[in-house]
Protein backbone atom coordinates (compact mmCIF):
# COMPACT_ATOMS: atom_id res chain seq x y z
CA UNK A 1 0.00 0.00 0.00
CA UNK A 2 3.10 2.62 0.63
CA UNK A 3 5.71 3.31 -1.24
CA UNK A 4 8.93 1.54 -0.80
CA UNK A 5 11.27 3.92 0.64
CA UNK A 6 8.70 5.29 2.76
CA UNK A 7 7.99 5.00 6.14
CA UNK A 8 4.40 5.32 7.34
CA UNK A 9 5.20 6.74 11.15
CA UNK A 10 7.77 9.21 9.10
CA UNK A 11 5.06 10.42 7.25
CA UNK A 12 2.81 11.00 9.87
CA UNK A 13 5.03 12.88 11.94
CA UNK A 14 5.70 14.94 8.98
CA UNK A 15 2.10 15.82 8.33
CA UNK A 16 1.59 16.68 12.15
CA UNK A 17 4.88 18.78 12.04
CA UNK A 18 3.36 20.99 9.83
CA UNK A 19 -0.19 20.70 11.48
CA UNK A 20 1.78 22.23 14.62
CA UNK A 21 3.46 24.57 12.47
CA UNK A 22 0.11 25.66 10.98
CA UNK A 23 -1.77 26.34 14.15
CA UNK A 24 0.71 27.69 16.72
CA UNK A 25 1.24 30.69 13.38
CA UNK A 26 -2.38 30.96 13.11
CA UNK A 27 -2.66 31.16 16.86
CA UNK A 28 0.02 34.07 17.29
CA UNK A 29 -1.65 35.72 14.50
CA UNK A 30 -5.18 35.70 16.52
CA UNK A 31 -3.52 37.03 19.44
CA UNK A 32 -1.63 39.95 17.51
CA UNK A 33 -4.57 40.84 15.62
CA UNK A 34 -7.80 41.03 18.40
CA UNK A 35 -10.81 41.34 16.69
CA UNK A 36 -12.90 44.71 16.75
CA UNK A 37 -15.09 44.05 19.43
CA UNK A 38 -11.96 43.34 21.39
CA UNK A 39 -10.75 46.95 20.60
CA UNK A 40 -14.01 48.51 21.87
CA UNK A 41 -13.88 49.97 25.45
CA UNK A 42 -16.90 50.13 27.66
CA UNK A 43 -17.63 53.03 30.15
CA UNK A 44 -20.28 53.68 32.90
CA UNK A 45 -19.61 56.02 35.42
CA UNK A 46 -21.46 58.27 37.25
CA UNK A 47 -20.26 61.22 35.73
CA UNK A 48 -18.83 60.59 31.96
CA UNK A 49 -17.32 63.74 29.46
CA UNK A 50 -15.21 63.48 26.74
CA UNK A 51 -13.52 66.33 25.20
CA UNK A 52 -13.29 66.35 21.24
CA UNK A 53 -10.59 68.79 21.54
CA UNK A 54 -7.93 66.53 23.50
CA UNK A 55 -9.73 63.24 22.42
CA UNK A 56 -9.77 62.77 26.12
CA UNK A 57 -12.83 60.54 28.57
CA UNK A 58 -12.83 61.65 32.00
CA UNK A 59 -14.84 59.75 34.65
CA UNK A 60 -15.91 59.90 38.37
CA UNK A 61 -18.09 57.99 40.81
CA UNK A 62 -18.88 54.35 40.38
CA UNK A 63 -16.51 53.60 36.98
CA UNK A 64 -16.89 50.09 34.99
CA UNK A 65 -14.55 49.84 32.56
CA UNK A 66 -14.78 46.77 30.36
CA UNK A 67 -11.70 46.39 27.35
CA UNK A 68 -10.21 42.49 26.13
CA UNK A 69 -12.16 40.84 28.69
CA UNK A 70 -10.81 43.39 31.79
CA UNK A 71 -12.90 45.09 34.18
CA UNK A 72 -11.27 47.63 36.23
CA UNK A 73 -13.17 49.23 39.17
CA UNK A 74 -12.03 53.38 40.07
CA UNK A 75 -13.56 56.20 41.65
CA UNK A 76 -11.95 58.60 38.74
CA UNK A 77 -10.24 57.64 35.50
CA UNK A 78 -8.62 59.23 32.57
CA UNK A 79 -8.51 57.72 29.29
CA UNK A 80 -6.05 59.68 26.60
CA UNK A 81 -7.70 57.92 23.00
CA UNK A 82 -4.82 59.66 21.01
CA UNK A 83 -1.76 58.21 23.32
CA UNK A 84 -3.97 55.09 24.30
CA UNK A 85 -2.70 55.65 27.73
CA UNK A 86 -5.25 55.21 31.08
CA UNK A 87 -4.76 56.51 34.52
CA UNK A 88 -7.12 55.94 37.19
CA UNK A 89 -6.78 57.00 41.25
CA UNK A 90 -8.45 55.64 44.52
CA UNK A 91 -10.55 52.06 45.45
CA UNK A 92 -8.66 50.16 42.10
CA UNK A 93 -9.80 47.05 41.36
CA UNK A 94 -8.87 44.96 38.35
CA UNK A 95 -10.45 41.48 37.54
CA UNK A 96 -10.84 39.14 34.41
CA UNK A 97 -14.35 38.84 33.27
CA UNK A 98 -15.47 34.86 33.21
CA UNK A 99 -18.28 32.86 30.95
CA UNK A 100 -21.86 33.66 32.02
CA UNK A 101 -22.88 31.91 35.09
CA UNK A 102 -19.29 32.21 36.60
CA UNK A 103 -18.16 35.03 39.36
CA UNK A 104 -15.74 37.67 38.22
CA UNK A 105 -11.85 36.70 40.25
CA UNK A 106 -10.55 39.52 41.85
CA UNK A 107 -6.83 39.54 40.65
CA UNK A 108 -5.21 42.99 41.59
CA UNK A 109 -6.45 46.41 43.76
CA UNK A 110 -4.58 48.80 44.69
CA UNK A 111 -4.73 53.22 44.82
CA UNK A 112 -3.00 54.19 41.47
CA UNK A 113 -3.14 52.53 38.05
CA UNK A 114 -1.33 53.19 34.90
CA UNK A 115 -1.83 51.24 31.84
CA UNK A 116 -1.16 50.93 28.33
CA UNK A 117 -4.23 49.97 26.08
CA UNK A 118 -1.95 48.77 22.65
CA UNK A 119 0.64 46.78 25.29
CA UNK A 120 -1.40 45.37 27.28
CA UNK A 121 1.28 46.71 30.40
CA UNK A 122 0.69 48.55 33.24
CA UNK A 123 1.27 48.78 37.02
CA UNK A 124 -0.42 49.43 40.11
CA UNK A 125 0.37 51.46 43.16
CA UNK A 126 -0.69 50.16 46.92
CA UNK A 127 -0.40 52.56 49.72
CA UNK A 128 -0.88 50.82 52.92
CA UNK A 129 2.12 51.25 55.78
CA UNK A 130 4.49 51.21 52.79
CA UNK A 131 4.36 52.12 49.26
CA UNK A 132 4.02 48.94 46.65
CA UNK A 133 4.37 48.83 42.60
CA UNK A 134 3.29 46.08 41.41
CA UNK A 135 3.69 45.23 37.37
CA UNK A 136 1.39 43.54 35.13
CA UNK A 137 1.06 42.37 31.71
CA UNK A 138 -1.23 40.86 29.29
CA UNK A 139 -5.01 40.13 29.23
CA UNK A 140 -4.57 37.26 31.96
CA UNK A 141 -3.14 40.37 34.35
CA UNK A 142 0.14 37.82 34.76
CA UNK A 143 2.23 39.34 37.50
CA UNK A 144 6.00 40.47 36.90
CA UNK A 145 9.03 40.73 39.25
CA UNK A 146 10.89 43.41 36.53
CA UNK A 147 10.06 46.41 36.30
CA UNK A 148 8.50 47.10 32.43
CA UNK A 149 8.76 51.15 30.40
CA UNK A 150 6.58 52.89 31.38
CA UNK A 151 4.72 55.62 29.53
CA UNK A 152 6.47 59.10 30.82
CA UNK A 153 3.80 61.54 29.28
CA UNK A 154 0.94 62.35 31.15
CA UNK A 155 -2.64 62.89 30.29
CA UNK A 156 -3.58 66.37 29.72
CA UNK A 157 -7.02 67.22 31.90
CA UNK A 158 -8.99 69.67 29.94
CA UNK A 159 -11.14 72.54 31.12
CA UNK A 160 -14.54 71.13 29.86
CA UNK A 161 -15.81 74.95 29.98
CA UNK A 162 -13.39 76.46 27.55
CA UNK A 163 -13.79 73.38 25.29
CA UNK A 164 -15.10 73.72 21.94
CA UNK A 165 -16.88 70.83 22.14
CA UNK A 166 -17.57 68.50 24.81
CA UNK A 167 -19.77 65.46 25.57
CA UNK A 168 -21.15 63.84 29.03
CA UNK A 169 -23.01 60.85 28.98
CA UNK A 170 -24.23 58.13 31.16
CA UNK A 171 -22.56 54.82 29.14
CA UNK A 172 -19.91 55.15 26.64
CA UNK A 173 -18.53 52.54 23.77
CA UNK A 174 -15.49 53.79 21.88
CA UNK A 175 -13.24 51.55 19.74
CA UNK A 176 -9.28 52.41 19.46
CA UNK A 177 -10.05 53.08 15.82
CA UNK A 178 -13.08 55.65 14.82
CA UNK A 179 -16.56 54.44 16.01
CA UNK A 180 -17.67 56.69 19.20
CA UNK A 181 -21.62 55.26 20.95
CA UNK A 182 -23.05 56.95 23.76
CA UNK A 183 -26.45 57.13 25.57
CA UNK A 184 -28.25 59.94 27.76
CA UNK A 185 -26.43 62.56 25.44
CA UNK A 186 -25.59 65.91 26.21
CA UNK A 187 -23.56 68.80 24.07
CA UNK A 188 -21.78 71.33 25.65
CA UNK A 189 -20.29 74.25 23.22
CA UNK A 190 -17.78 76.60 25.44
CA UNK A 191 -19.42 75.75 28.34
CA UNK A 192 -22.82 76.23 27.33
CA UNK A 193 -25.33 73.50 26.89
CA UNK A 194 -26.46 73.20 23.04
CA UNK A 195 -28.80 69.96 22.74
CA UNK A 196 -29.62 66.71 24.47
CA UNK A 197 -30.15 62.83 22.53
CA UNK A 198 -30.58 59.60 24.05
CA UNK A 199 -28.24 58.01 22.12
CA UNK A 200 -25.61 59.20 19.32
CA UNK A 201 -23.15 57.52 17.19
CA UNK A 202 -20.25 58.18 14.72
CA UNK A 203 -19.97 55.41 13.23
CA UNK A 204 -22.77 55.89 10.83
CA UNK A 205 -22.95 58.35 8.06
CA UNK A 206 -25.49 60.08 7.91
CA UNK A 207 -28.55 60.97 9.99
CA UNK A 208 -28.99 59.50 13.61
CA UNK A 209 -32.31 60.40 15.85
CA UNK A 210 -34.61 59.08 18.50
CA UNK A 211 -38.30 59.79 18.41
CA UNK A 212 -40.34 60.85 21.69
CA UNK A 213 -44.22 60.33 20.67
CA UNK A 214 -46.93 61.26 22.81
CA UNK A 215 -50.67 60.71 22.35
CA UNK A 216 -53.22 62.05 24.25
CA UNK A 217 -56.93 61.44 24.56
CA UNK A 218 -59.03 64.21 25.27
CA UNK A 219 -62.66 65.19 26.80
CA UNK A 220 -63.44 69.02 27.99
CA UNK A 221 -67.27 68.31 28.76
CA UNK A 222 -68.33 69.59 24.85
CA UNK A 223 -64.27 69.46 23.70
CA UNK A 224 -62.89 66.49 22.83
CA UNK A 225 -60.09 65.36 20.54
CA UNK A 226 -56.40 63.86 20.76
CA UNK A 227 -52.99 65.56 20.63
CA UNK A 228 -50.06 64.16 19.24
CA UNK A 229 -46.51 65.26 20.23
CA UNK A 230 -43.31 64.10 18.94
CA UNK A 231 -39.52 64.87 19.08
CA UNK A 232 -37.06 63.95 16.82
CA UNK A 233 -33.18 64.50 17.40
CA UNK A 234 -30.52 64.36 15.02
CA UNK A 235 -26.97 64.50 14.25
CA UNK A 236 -24.98 64.47 10.81
CA UNK A 237 -21.47 62.81 11.19
CA UNK A 238 -18.95 65.90 11.99
CA UNK A 239 -21.09 68.08 10.40
CA UNK A 240 -24.70 69.19 12.57
CA UNK A 241 -26.85 68.27 14.44
CA UNK A 242 -30.19 69.62 15.37
CA UNK A 243 -33.60 68.74 16.29
CA UNK A 244 -37.56 68.85 15.14
CA UNK A 245 -40.88 69.08 16.76
CA UNK A 246 -44.33 68.77 15.89
CA UNK A 247 -47.62 68.95 17.51
CA UNK A 248 -50.93 68.25 16.08
CA UNK A 249 -54.24 69.03 17.77
CA UNK A 250 -57.35 67.94 16.27
CA UNK A 251 -60.75 69.03 18.12
CA UNK A 252 -64.49 67.53 17.59
CA UNK A 253 -66.79 70.04 18.29
CA UNK A 254 -69.67 71.28 15.99
CA UNK A 255 -67.08 72.48 13.67
CA UNK A 256 -63.56 70.40 13.73
CA UNK A 257 -60.48 72.16 14.71
CA UNK A 258 -57.21 71.20 13.70
CA UNK A 259 -54.43 73.10 14.37
CA UNK A 260 -50.32 71.96 14.17
CA UNK A 261 -47.18 73.56 15.59
CA UNK A 262 -43.61 72.79 14.49
CA UNK A 263 -40.17 73.92 15.60
CA UNK A 264 -36.37 73.53 13.86
CA UNK A 265 -33.35 73.84 14.93
CA UNK A 266 -30.39 73.36 12.96
CA UNK A 267 -26.79 74.08 13.81
CA UNK A 268 -23.46 73.69 11.33
CA UNK A 269 -20.29 73.61 11.91
CA UNK A 270 -18.71 76.36 10.26
CA UNK A 271 -14.99 75.69 11.06
CA UNK A 272 -13.09 75.78 13.99
CA UNK A 273 -14.50 78.69 15.63
CA UNK A 274 -17.56 79.52 13.74
CA UNK A 275 -21.14 77.77 14.14
CA UNK A 276 -24.29 78.78 12.30
CA UNK A 277 -28.15 78.33 13.75
CA UNK A 278 -31.13 77.92 11.86
CA UNK A 279 -34.02 78.28 13.47
CA UNK A 280 -38.06 78.18 12.89
CA UNK A 281 -41.28 78.30 14.63
CA UNK A 282 -44.92 77.82 12.96
CA UNK A 283 -46.77 79.12 16.07
CA UNK A 284 -50.46 78.87 14.17
CA UNK A 285 -52.13 79.03 10.96
CA UNK A 286 -50.90 82.60 9.72
CA UNK A 287 -47.98 83.03 12.54
CA UNK A 288 -44.11 81.97 12.06
CA UNK A 289 -41.05 82.95 12.95
CA UNK A 290 -37.25 82.69 11.30
CA UNK A 291 -34.05 83.32 13.31
CA UNK A 292 -30.75 83.01 11.63
CA UNK A 293 -27.98 82.74 13.93
CA UNK A 294 -24.15 83.46 13.88
CA UNK A 295 -21.44 82.14 16.82
CA UNK A 296 -18.09 83.32 16.42
CA UNK A 297 -15.77 82.17 19.18
CA UNK A 298 -12.60 84.93 18.98
CA UNK A 299 -10.88 82.96 21.87
CA UNK A 300 -11.13 80.77 24.73
CA UNK A 301 -12.82 83.71 26.60
CA UNK A 302 -14.38 85.69 24.02
CA UNK A 303 -16.89 84.78 22.39
CA UNK A 304 -20.16 86.89 20.27
CA UNK A 305 -23.17 85.68 18.47
CA UNK A 306 -25.65 88.02 16.17
CA UNK A 307 -29.04 87.18 15.31
CA UNK A 308 -31.98 87.86 13.14
CA UNK A 309 -35.32 87.15 13.70
CA UNK A 310 -38.17 87.81 11.30
CA UNK A 311 -41.93 87.29 11.68
CA UNK A 312 -44.47 86.96 9.17
CA UNK A 313 -46.77 90.27 10.90
CA UNK A 314 -43.78 92.23 9.24
CA UNK A 315 -42.11 92.60 12.88
CA UNK A 316 -38.24 92.24 12.14
CA UNK A 317 -35.54 92.22 14.85
CA UNK A 318 -32.15 91.55 15.71
CA UNK A 319 -29.65 90.93 18.58
CA UNK A 320 -26.44 91.35 19.42
CA UNK A 321 -24.59 89.00 22.19
CA UNK A 322 -21.02 89.05 23.84
CA UNK A 323 -19.26 87.47 26.58
CA UNK A 324 -16.36 87.97 28.15
CA UNK A 325 -14.94 84.90 30.35
CA UNK A 326 -12.67 86.18 33.30
CA UNK A 327 -10.69 84.77 36.15
CA UNK A 328 -13.24 85.83 39.00
CA UNK A 329 -16.57 86.45 36.60
CA UNK A 330 -18.48 86.61 33.39
CA UNK A 331 -19.10 90.24 31.22
CA UNK A 332 -21.67 90.17 28.85
CA UNK A 333 -23.02 92.57 26.46
CA UNK A 334 -26.54 92.12 25.32
CA UNK A 335 -28.01 94.48 22.37
CA UNK A 336 -31.61 93.92 20.99
CA UNK A 337 -32.86 96.19 18.21
CA UNK A 338 -37.16 95.64 16.95
CA UNK A 339 -39.11 96.99 14.18
CA UNK A 340 -42.63 96.96 13.64
CA UNK A 341 -42.71 97.87 10.03
CA UNK A 342 -46.69 98.18 8.75
CA UNK A 343 -47.14 100.65 12.29
CA UNK A 344 -43.78 102.27 12.18
CA UNK A 345 -42.75 101.53 15.83
CA UNK A 346 -39.29 100.85 16.54
CA UNK A 347 -37.14 100.02 19.85
CA UNK A 348 -33.83 99.61 21.08
CA UNK A 349 -32.14 97.84 24.49
CA UNK A 350 -28.91 97.82 25.87
CA UNK A 351 -28.04 95.34 28.58
CA UNK A 352 -25.04 94.99 30.00
CA UNK A 353 -23.78 92.84 33.44
CA UNK A 354 -20.97 91.39 35.83
CA UNK A 355 -21.20 88.12 37.18
CA UNK A 356 -18.68 86.99 39.82
CA UNK A 357 -18.14 83.37 40.15
CA UNK A 358 -19.06 81.92 43.92
CA UNK A 359 -15.95 82.38 46.13
CA UNK A 360 -14.94 80.86 49.66
CA UNK A 361 -14.82 83.48 52.71
CA UNK A 362 -11.89 82.57 54.12
CA UNK A 363 -11.20 79.20 53.51
CA UNK A 364 -14.63 77.97 54.86
CA UNK A 365 -17.48 76.27 53.42
CA UNK A 366 -19.28 80.05 53.39
CA UNK A 367 -19.56 80.74 49.01
CA UNK A 368 -20.81 84.34 48.40
CA UNK A 369 -21.61 85.22 44.17
CA UNK A 370 -22.80 88.61 43.20
CA UNK A 371 -24.10 90.32 39.88
CA UNK A 372 -24.80 93.69 38.90
CA UNK A 373 -26.82 94.77 35.88
CA UNK A 374 -27.63 97.46 33.77
CA UNK A 375 -30.51 97.82 31.33
CA UNK A 376 -31.08 100.90 29.23
CA UNK A 377 -34.98 100.64 26.97
CA UNK A 378 -36.16 103.05 24.42
CA UNK A 379 -38.83 102.73 22.33
CA UNK A 380 -40.45 105.27 19.80
CA UNK A 381 -44.07 103.80 19.56
CA UNK A 382 -44.74 105.28 22.19
CA UNK A 383 -42.42 107.36 23.28
CA UNK A 384 -40.82 105.44 25.96
CA UNK A 385 -37.06 105.52 27.85
CA UNK A 386 -36.00 103.96 30.66
CA UNK A 387 -32.97 103.15 32.98
CA UNK A 388 -33.02 100.05 34.88
CA UNK A 389 -30.47 99.09 37.81
CA UNK A 390 -30.50 95.06 39.18
CA UNK A 391 -28.12 93.83 41.88
CA UNK A 392 -28.29 90.31 42.91
CA UNK A 393 -26.38 89.50 46.20
CA UNK A 394 -26.47 85.26 47.04
CA UNK A 395 -24.68 84.12 50.20
CA UNK A 396 -24.48 79.91 50.74
CA UNK A 397 -23.34 77.96 53.92
CA UNK A 398 -23.14 74.82 53.31
CA UNK A 399 -22.38 71.44 55.33
CA UNK A 400 -23.33 72.83 59.21
CA UNK A 401 -23.27 69.44 60.90
CA UNK A 402 -25.33 69.03 63.40
CA UNK A 403 -24.55 65.53 64.53
CA UNK A 404 -22.79 62.93 63.05
CA UNK A 405 -25.90 62.01 61.09
CA UNK A 406 -27.06 65.37 59.63
CA UNK A 407 -25.96 68.62 58.32
CA UNK A 408 -27.66 71.72 57.90
CA UNK A 409 -27.66 74.03 53.93
CA UNK A 410 -28.45 78.13 54.51
CA UNK A 411 -28.90 79.82 51.40
CA UNK A 412 -30.02 83.44 51.70
CA UNK A 413 -30.10 85.74 48.22
CA UNK A 414 -31.25 89.68 47.96
CA UNK A 415 -32.71 90.64 44.76
CA UNK A 416 -32.81 94.57 43.95
CA UNK A 417 -34.56 96.68 40.94
CA UNK A 418 -34.37 100.71 40.23
CA UNK A 419 -35.62 102.46 37.14
CA UNK A 420 -35.69 106.04 36.28
CA UNK A 421 -39.56 105.98 36.41
CA UNK A 422 -39.33 105.55 40.13
CA UNK A 423 -40.12 102.30 40.00
CA UNK A 424 -38.69 99.82 42.69
CA UNK A 425 -38.64 96.40 43.77
CA UNK A 426 -36.77 94.24 45.69
CA UNK A 427 -36.92 90.22 46.36
CA UNK A 428 -35.36 88.72 49.64
CA UNK A 429 -35.15 84.81 49.61
CA UNK A 430 -33.78 82.24 52.31
CA UNK A 431 -34.10 78.75 52.39
CA UNK A 432 -32.68 76.58 54.65
CA UNK A 433 -32.34 72.31 54.40
CA UNK A 434 -31.68 70.12 57.03
CA UNK A 435 -30.38 66.49 55.95
CA UNK A 436 -30.44 63.22 58.25
CA UNK A 437 -28.66 59.77 57.29
CA UNK A 438 -29.84 56.99 58.42
CA UNK A 439 -28.81 53.39 57.18
CA UNK A 440 -26.85 52.26 54.43
CA UNK A 441 -28.70 54.34 51.59
CA UNK A 442 -31.31 56.24 53.30
CA UNK A 443 -31.89 59.69 54.16
CA UNK A 444 -34.66 61.97 54.80
CA UNK A 445 -34.63 65.95 53.36
CA UNK A 446 -36.72 68.91 55.21
CA UNK A 447 -36.63 71.83 53.31
CA UNK A 448 -38.06 75.22 54.43
CA UNK A 449 -38.19 78.49 52.03
CA UNK A 450 -39.39 81.86 52.21
CA UNK A 451 -39.49 84.48 49.66
CA UNK A 452 -40.60 88.17 50.11
CA UNK A 453 -41.54 90.58 47.29
CA UNK A 454 -41.78 94.56 47.47
CA UNK A 455 -42.93 96.02 44.30
CA UNK A 456 -44.63 99.25 42.78
CA UNK A 457 -48.24 100.32 44.11
CA UNK A 458 -47.14 98.81 48.05
CA UNK A 459 -47.70 95.42 46.16
CA UNK A 460 -45.86 93.31 48.73
CA UNK A 461 -45.68 89.29 48.65
CA UNK A 462 -45.11 86.16 51.24
CA UNK A 463 -44.19 83.03 49.69
CA UNK A 464 -43.40 80.02 51.90
CA UNK A 465 -42.73 76.37 51.15
CA UNK A 466 -42.12 73.07 52.89
CA UNK A 467 -41.02 70.16 51.27
CA UNK A 468 -39.91 66.61 52.32
CA UNK A 469 -38.22 64.16 50.48
CA UNK A 470 -37.79 60.72 52.19
CA UNK A 471 -35.57 57.40 50.94
CA UNK A 472 -35.41 54.33 52.38
CA UNK A 473 -33.11 51.77 50.93
CA UNK A 474 -32.58 50.87 47.05
CA UNK A 475 -34.97 48.63 46.93
CA UNK A 476 -38.46 50.95 48.05
CA UNK A 477 -37.84 54.44 47.07
CA UNK A 478 -40.56 57.59 47.77
CA UNK A 479 -40.25 61.22 47.75
CA UNK A 480 -43.10 63.74 48.72
CA UNK A 481 -42.90 67.67 48.57
CA UNK A 482 -45.77 69.97 50.06
CA UNK A 483 -45.70 73.56 48.87
CA UNK A 484 -47.87 76.44 49.59
CA UNK A 485 -48.17 80.19 49.21
CA UNK A 486 -48.88 83.14 51.61
CA UNK A 487 -50.02 86.46 50.23
CA UNK A 488 -48.85 89.40 52.54
CA UNK A 489 -52.11 91.89 51.23
CA UNK A 490 -55.02 88.89 51.50
CA UNK A 491 -53.94 87.25 54.29
CA UNK A 492 -54.32 83.65 53.02
CA UNK A 493 -52.76 80.99 52.01
CA UNK A 494 -53.73 80.66 47.92
CA UNK A 495 -53.19 76.92 47.26
CA UNK A 496 -50.71 73.85 48.58
CA UNK A 497 -49.47 71.70 46.16
CA UNK A 498 -48.91 68.02 47.14
CA UNK A 499 -46.30 66.23 45.43
CA UNK A 500 -45.94 62.48 45.70
CA UNK A 501 -43.61 59.81 44.09
CA UNK A 502 -43.24 55.88 44.60
CA UNK A 503 -41.03 53.33 42.95
CA UNK A 504 -43.25 50.45 42.91
CA UNK A 505 -40.38 47.93 41.36
CA UNK A 506 -37.35 48.00 39.54
CA UNK A 507 -39.92 48.76 35.77
CA UNK A 508 -42.67 50.90 37.33
CA UNK A 509 -42.92 53.69 38.98
CA UNK A 510 -46.27 56.02 39.66
CA UNK A 511 -45.86 59.79 40.47
CA UNK A 512 -49.05 62.05 41.46
CA UNK A 513 -49.24 65.88 41.25
CA UNK A 514 -52.10 67.70 43.36
CA UNK A 515 -53.08 71.19 43.45
CA UNK A 516 -55.46 72.47 45.82
CA UNK A 517 -56.99 75.72 46.25
CA UNK A 518 -58.25 77.39 49.25
CA UNK A 519 -59.91 80.50 47.33
CA UNK A 520 -62.14 78.00 45.94
CA UNK A 521 -61.90 75.41 48.46
CA UNK A 522 -61.20 72.57 46.16
CA UNK A 523 -58.77 70.31 44.33
CA UNK A 524 -57.95 72.07 40.93
CA UNK A 525 -55.57 69.32 39.70
CA UNK A 526 -55.09 65.66 40.20
CA UNK A 527 -52.79 63.92 37.92
CA UNK A 528 -51.57 60.49 38.52
CA UNK A 529 -48.72 59.29 36.10
CA UNK A 530 -47.83 55.89 35.77
CA UNK A 531 -43.91 54.99 34.27
CA UNK A 532 -42.75 52.32 32.67
CA UNK A 533 -39.13 51.70 32.18
CA UNK A 534 -39.03 48.92 29.37
CA UNK A 535 -35.11 48.07 29.83
CA UNK A 536 -34.81 48.46 33.18
CA UNK A 537 -34.05 51.50 35.66
CA UNK A 538 -32.29 54.37 34.54
CA UNK A 539 -33.35 53.93 31.39
CA UNK A 540 -34.97 56.71 29.36
CA UNK A 541 -37.05 54.56 27.24
CA UNK A 542 -40.25 53.90 29.07
CA UNK A 543 -44.02 54.33 28.39
CA UNK A 544 -46.29 56.32 30.30
CA UNK A 545 -49.76 56.69 31.26
CA UNK A 546 -51.48 59.52 32.59
CA UNK A 547 -55.66 60.10 33.96
CA UNK A 548 -56.50 63.37 34.95
CA UNK A 549 -59.85 64.05 36.20
CA UNK A 550 -61.23 67.47 37.48
CA UNK A 551 -65.34 67.49 37.67
CA UNK A 552 -66.75 65.85 34.39
CA UNK A 553 -62.86 66.76 32.38
CA UNK A 554 -60.72 63.97 31.79
CA UNK A 555 -57.98 63.44 29.43
CA UNK A 556 -55.97 59.78 28.88
CA UNK A 557 -53.27 59.87 27.48
CA UNK A 558 -50.02 57.50 26.01
CA UNK A 559 -46.30 58.74 25.55
CA UNK A 560 -43.34 56.79 25.06
CA UNK A 561 -39.28 57.36 23.99
CA UNK A 562 -38.23 54.87 22.54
Amino acid sequence: MFKKGVCPGRACEVVLYFLLVFFHCFCICRAETPSLEEKIIALEADYLAYCADKNVILATGGILLTFRGIKINADSLQVSLNQRILKAQGNISLSREEEEGESSQLILQGDSLSYNLETLQGSIIRVSKRIERIYFIGEDLMIISSPIEEEKETIPVPDLAKSNLSIVAKKIRVSLGDKFEAWHVSFWVKGYHALSLPYYTTAAEGVISQIPLQLKGINYGSENGWDVDSRVNYSQKGKAFGALNLNYQSRYQKKSKEKWTADLEQHYSLGEKKEGVLYFNRLGEKLWNTRLSYNHYFSKTLSGALSVNYYNNNIFSSQLDLRKRKEKGNFSLNLTQSKTLHKKGESFGATTSWQAYPEQIKGTRISLSKSLGFQYSRSTHPQVEDLKVNFRFSLYKSAIYLTRFAFLNLNTTFEDSLSLKGKQSNTLSTSASVTSKFGRSSYLNLIYSTSRLEGTNQVKSISKNISANLTLGRASYWNTHLRSNYNLKTHRIEEGRPYLEVKLNKLLRLKVNMCYSFKEKRWSDFTPDLIYNIFGEGDRRHIEGIWWQKGKRYWVGLSSMM
